[in-house]
């Protein structure tokens, strides 16, 4: 349950969620402002449709800049759900905001555009061909950007043998074989930068820091402070869900922490 958790948060938002509990909870910019909690847990019971219209716009927003997919992953509150709320408290600016959204088209990328204006990915294409419709005259879009800033680096060709590593093809033999370089950028980097260095999600990593017995990085409440330099963490619990070369490393260092006692 949270209330023994040792929240580690999605980000440094406003409004944030723990990736281990689930709970959801606001940080205002006030100090004197006591943070509130807006889901307690992904064991919370609470009826959906009793919560407060100003908490559902909140989790919504988180859901929109962290992912719908990945809220329900930490929440376990229905996608259908986070997807309603999201189309409900975060609809983008459509055509009150036509012509400034089209002068933009002209100057900047639809990536660019598109995050501006807070929209989707992809959101634009649907509006554009939704104005066209109606006659809307759309501006040439914005390609005068010098070749060498938009020019993509190619992908490194591996070397003979060399395997790619992709997000969804990554296996735990993988994670295993990296294990130690794993914790030590986890206890090095903050958690958005982690998650980029190793393109990895944070339901993924909650999955593969439980498989390999990685402890959690400990967090000051609210503030997301890791431990000072040089604090050891806590030594895990053993679990029979972890891989076999987890299991042996925990026995020779339990062993071997048991010998430190004795003397």
């Amino acid at each position: 349950m949270s209330i023994d958790c040792n929240h580690e948060w999605s980000s440094g938002d406003v409004t944030r969620a723990c990736l281990s509990c689930g709970q959801i909870r606001t940080f205002p910019a006030d100090s004197k402002v006591q943070p509130k909690i807006l889901w307690q847990d992904k064991h919370s019971q609470v009826d959906l449709k009793e919560l407060p219209a100003v908490d559902k716009a909140e989790i919504a927003r988180l859901a929109k800049a962290e992912g719908v997919r990945e809220v329900e992953g930490w929440t376990r509150i229905p996608m259908t759900t986070l997807r309603a709320w999201v189309g409900t408290y975060c609809r983008e600016p459509k055509d009150d905001h036509r012509q400034e959204i089209l002068a933009d088209y002209g100057q900047m990328s639809i990536v660019e555009v598109e995050k501006k204006w807070g929209m989707p990915r992809g959101r634009f294409y649907y509006l554009r061909r939704k104005w066209e419709k109606a006659g809307v005259v759309i501006p040439a879009a914005f390609t005068d950007r010098p070749a060498e800033v938009i020019k993509e680096e190619p992908a490194p060709t591996p070397a003979p043998g060399e395997k790619r590593h992709y997000l969804k093809r990554r296996s735990l033999e993988y994670w295993g074989e990296n294990r130690e370089k794993l914790m030590a950028d986890y206890q090095a980097m903050t958690i958005r930068d982690f998650f980029k260095a190793w393109h990895i999600s944070s339901s993924q990593w909650a999955k593969v820091r439980d498989l390999l017995g990685i402890p959690k990085k400990s967090m000051a409440p609210g503030l997301g402070v890791a431990l000072a330099a040089g604090a050891l963490p806590i030594f895990p619990a053993f679990s029979e869900s972890w891989l076999a070369p987890v299991k042996i490393e925990w026995l020779k260092t339990y062993a071997e922490l048991k010998k430190l006692e004795g003397k």
